[in-house]
């Protein structure tokens, strides 16, 4: 009797062990880490064509400079071999190595364009939107669709195709990511195509979009793959802004009027004017704001705009200040490949 109440007590407790929750892990501790990165030979050749006064050698040294003043004192740049540089982080953890990764691949190019609008007939430049559209289709429907599911900057081989944009240089199609809808909970956010019509070509089908409802087999995919892609047509031709007219003095991320998060920025004085000018120009027309060569949001120009203005949406804080230290800096002529990660020295 004894021994049976014994084995009992035992298998009791071995059952009450089971059902508690495993104490959780410890968090890891911080320690110093080494990324290393290399530049892409190609895309630096790409961003060097037409400037004869920088060579590979300059462009290592200029990116090396950039990516140290958006990283601060937190880590170390140095140069490593003929393409390379290495990132040392002392004391760091998961969440510090991800943020420095975020603000080293990021290429800080930002633009603010026109969207193509057939009504533009300026120095003979016009543009022919249905057949532009028509034009992209059958691209898209000739293998461009997978292509661009794979890698969004394959729209850059039907830019090179003979049989690209009919107005050649002066038309130019850029990514536009369709990602959730923080606001509505397996639901697409709303496509361009709503309020941009013929400006627009979607390159998913009516399956992926599915009414506006994430389908399930998207929503099992990894985070960096559930999104759904559109072209966006933006005018060329037409003056434009970006990094070297923005003052680094002026950029910071506030509060934006609908009580979210935003990043302001200010143009510099010699360019303030220019800027208020191109937005009374432009009113009633739609702007593409160009992150990194993708289409990040397309305001309406309601009125003349002094040379400032916000750029906000569905940008979490940590993006709006990956986006502000990278416009306090440089863009990057071409974004970094990231290597490997090894233990700091």
């Amino acid at each position: 009797m004894r021994t049976t109440s014994f084995v009992s007590a035992v298998l009791l407790a071995a059952a009450l062990a089971s059902q508690s929750p495993t104490p959780p892990s410890p968090p890891a501790t911080p320690t110093a880490v080494r990324l290393v990165y290399e530049l892409p030979v190609d895309a630096l050749q790409r961003a060097q064509r037409g400037q004869t006064d920088r060579d590979l050698e300059q462009v290592l040294a200029e990116t090396v400079a950039n990516v140290q003043a958006r990283i601060g004192d937190e880590a170390k740049v140095a140069r490593q071999g003929a393409i390379g540089f290495t990132v040392d982080l002392a004391n760091a953890d998961a969440a510090a190595i991800d943020l420095a990764r975020r603000r080293i691949e990021t290429v800080g190019k930002l633009e603010m364009r026109i969207v193509a609008d057939s009504d533009y007939l300026v120095d003979g430049v016009s543009f022919d939107l249905p057949a532009e559209r028509a034009q992209l289709v059958a691209w898209l429907d000739a293998g461009g669709r997978e292509k661009l599911r794979a890698d969004p900057t394959a729209i850059e081989s039907f830019h090179d195709d003979p049989k690209g944009p009919l107005a050649g240089k002066h038309l130019r199609w850029f990514v536009h990511r369709i990602g959730a809808d923080a606001r509505n909970a397996g639901q697409w956010q709303p496509s361009m195509q709503t309020w941009l019509r013929n400006a627009c070509v979607p390159a998913f089908t009516d399956e992926d979009w599915n009414a506006g409802a994430i389908p399930t087999r998207i929503q099992k995919l990894p985070a960096d793959q559930r999104h759904l892609v559109e072209l966006v047509a933006v005018n060329m031709h037409e003056m434009h802004f970006g990094n070297r007219d923005l003052d680094p003095k002026g950029i910071t991320v506030a509060l934006a009027r609908d009580g979210g998060l935003a990043l302001q920025y200010r143009t510099i004085d010699a360019r303030a004017a220019d800027y208020g000018n191109w937005s009374e120009k432009h009113v009633g027309k739609y702007s593409a704001i160009l992150w990194n060569d993708e289409v990040l949001m397309v305001p309406c120009f309601m009125s003349r705009i002094p040379g400032r203005g916000q750029i906000s949406g569905s940008l979490s804080a940590t993006e709006l200040e990956t986006m502000q230290r990278a416009l306090q800096a440089s863009p990057l002529a071409a974004r970094p490949r990231f290597v490997r990660q090894e233990p700091g020295k």
